[in-house]
């Protein structure tokens, strides 16, 4: 547990790790492997098999020297003859900073590739309720420089509760959700977006860029400011 608050940057919608966690971690992944030295741990490897154990599946893998390192990936390397393959479930750049990525025997034919990569989602998030999400994220926090009010509506033909139109605006130098503001501006996205902004995953200015947002030129400044971006735990594949 010290080991992973020492290794382990909380990021923006990570799961809290705390004592009922942990638990569910060793009940439901009680496969262990631990690196200690000189009575301090410093690694340890989370894992579990599919394909009827012909899949060794990393879950969670934490290291806090390089020879924790060298000993986890050992530990696997000596599992080869009995695993057709190891899968890393793992954040890409977790998976780059294993120095994994890139080392193979040469193609035959000049077009195989070294190498396949598949990136999938791993925990999946979506507001639920958007009227609660904007009130918890911008209610009484302190207006931004050049604030600008505006309307907020969430495009969701799932559910329909997300749909209601908020306005923003300030008060007393402080920012206000409520009722729709008949005269400010309306910007309708849909709850992938409001997820991206909510983490933090991308500021409004680049998804404005990218053409995923239309947001008024007018608004962009103080979206980002409301928004900030941040170091999500989500990519933005990980938003539904």
């Amino acid at each position: 547990m010290r080991l992973h608050e020492q290794c382990c940057p909380r990021r923006t919608g990570s799961l809290l790790r705390n004592e009922r966690r942990w638990e569910y971690l060793f009940w439901n992944l009680p496969n262990l492997w631990v690196y200690e030295t000189g009575g301090e741990i410093e690694g340890y490897l989370f894992y579990d098999f599919l394909d009827s154990g012909w899949t060794l599946r990393v879950r969670e893998m934490v290291w806090r020297t390089e020879r924790a390192r060298r000993a986890i990936l050992g530990w696997l390397a000596d599992n080869e003859e009995s695993v057709q393959q190891v899968e890393f479930q793992m954040p890409l750049e977790s998976l780059a900073m294993l120095g994994l990525m890139g080392w193979s025997t040469p193609p035959v034919e000049p077009n195989q590739p070294f190498y396949t990569a598949q990136v999938l989602p791993n925990f999946m998030a979506r507001p639920v309720h958007a009227p609660t999400l904007l009130r918890a994220l911008l209610n009484d926090a302190p207006a931004p420089a050049g604030f600008q009010p505006f309307n907020l509506r969430v495009r969701d033909a799932v559910l329909k509760a997300n749909g209601e139109a908020l306005g923003v605006g300030a008060e007393a130098g402080l920012v206000k959700v409520g009722a729709e503001q008949p005269d400010a501006r309306t910007i309708s996205l849909a709850p992938t977006m409001l997820a991206m902004l909510a983490f933090g995953t991308l500021s409004a200015s680049e998804l404005c860029a990218r053409r995923i947002l239309n947001a008024p030129e007018s608004l962009i400044e103080t979206l980002d400011a409301l928004f900030p971006e941040r170091r999500p735990c989500l990519a933005p594949i990980d938003f539904f």
